[in-house]
């Protein structure tokens, strides 16, 4: 990330214990765009430490892989699996259930990957960090982390997350909490969400003046960095240049995919051998090494989704290809039922919430309530027919698709593309 102020290139490489916070509030992409910074690190052969509290490793790798696929895409990398072997040999991940971080585990975390992994990280980056605890906050304790960044010859950085009726704030108007100790603060910069796009703005950046536009444009789903803030949205998608990701099976999939065929949109329909699938046209295999990168553990999957799942290999590969439906896609669209605790039920309820962690745009149909709604931060909103926002979706949802269900999926893809569907080919 770098933007050009008066003919200079700034980087975001923070100096050995420099610290940077970067603010938003929930689900705008505070740790997406952390962990693009620590893969720019990566890529350029350096260690990076990265401390997730409150999180669990499969959490963490799951985003990082997210991210790293999108990336490979970006730089249409040739062997995408020698880079992200080569990427993350250098990354060491540490994560705290209790959330708790204090100077002394600090240090013993960067004793433990040096002596036993070789990792001499050049930047450290901390996330989901206590900001509201005295103590968490204090001078010390914020000197400490700093010192001990330093004598690691490593940039410090941390999340910060902001209150929701927060609007992003001025360099003159920073959260209190922040403004206390803005003398232990090298770089801010705040995320803010705008209609199509996120907004980075700085709000400190050492003691240099602060431009008072933003600083760059980034997708909302991955946090990549836009040439501009113009993103092509509702009617100006043009069928032929979208891809549709999907499963393939019975139901809702299927509709997706004959709407998709109908409207001349791209199909990538992933499935492993031995499934029974409903669409042909742009079938994928995986195979057993590319089912394996969509592998997320049954605790994870059952303290995430909040029931008990099958283990029978067939549903965990089931699992494996929806996370190769969502990790490319930018934007969900899903047919099914939305639960009591939030979540949606079966398997579709997996694409939901991987959505969701990965900060891509999600709404579900709802064929109980005969609604569509999206996902707003931390709720499910009652919402008109969407629209298609972005090129790359995914279409899922159950295999029990009523006429409504059915009518639902026409309508988004009416609404989307034009006012009349297109007439069917002899």
């Amino acid at each position: 990330f770098w933007y050009e102020q008066k003919q200079q290139r700034i980087s975001d490489r923070l100096a050995p214990g420099d610290l940077g916070i970067v603010l938003a509030r929930a689900g705008v992409g505070k740790t997406a765009f952390m962990i693009r910074i620590a893969l720019g690190e990566l890529q350029t052969g350096s260690d990076v430490l990265h401390i997730a509290l409150g999180q669990t490793l499969d959490q963490v790798q799951t985003r990082y892989e997210t991210l790293f696929g999108e990336i490979a895409n970006e730089l249409e990398l040739t062997d995408p699996e020698t880079a992200r072997s080569t990427y993350f040999q250098h990354r060491a991940v540490q994560v705290y259930a209790d959330k708790q971080l204090t100077p002394e585990r600090l240090e013993e975390t960067l004793k433990t990957f040096r002596q036993h992994l070789n990792i001499s990280p050049a930047s450290i980056f901390v996330d989901g960090y206590n900001w509201e605890s005295p103590e968490s906050l204090s001078a010390e304790r914020l000197s400490a982390y700093k010192h001990l960044a330093k004598k690691a010859g490593a940039g410090l950085w941390f999340t910060f997350k902001t209150h929701r009726t927060e609007s992003c704030p001025s360099a003159a108007v920073l959260p209190e909490t922040v403004k206390k100790q803005i003398e232990h603060i090298d770089l801010a910069l705040c995320l803010e969400p705008e209609e199509g796009c996120v907004l980075a703005r700085l709000l400190k950046m050492f003691d240099e003046p602060v431009p008072s536009e933003p600083v760059f444009w980034l997708a909302p789903s991955t946090l990549r960095p836009l040439a501009d803030k113009s993103i092509p949205a509702g009617p100006s998608l043009a069928p032929k240049d979208c891809i549709l990701f999907s499963g393939a099976h019975a139901g809702a999939e299927t509709e997706f995919g004959s709407l998709a065929e109908k409207y001349k949109i791209v199909e990538k329909n992933f499935s492993f051998s031995g499934r029974d699938v409903v669409r042909k046209r742009g079938l994928i295999i995986l195979k057993p090494a590319e089912l394996r990168q969509g592998e997320v553990s049954r605790f994870y999957l059952q303290t995430t989704m909040k029931r008990e799942f099958s283990d029978s290999e067939d549903f965990k590969k089931v699992l494996q290809t929806i996370w190769h439906q969502v990790n490319p896609a930018q934007e969900v669209f899903a047919i099914g039922l939305i639960q009591h605790d939030k979540t949606v039920k079966g398997g579709t309820g997996w694409a939901v919430e991987l959505a969701k962690q990965l900060n891509k745009p999600v709404h579900v149909y709802d064929q109980s309530a005969k609604q569509w709604y999206n996902w707003d931060d931390s709720k499910w909103t009652a919402c008109d027919t969407p629209r298609i926002q972005y090129h790359k979706f995914v279409g899922t949802g159950t295999s029990k698709l009523t006429e409504d269900g059915k009518k639902a999926i026409h309508d988004l893809f009416q609404q989307t593309f034009t006012d009349k569907p297109p007439c069917t080919e002899p």
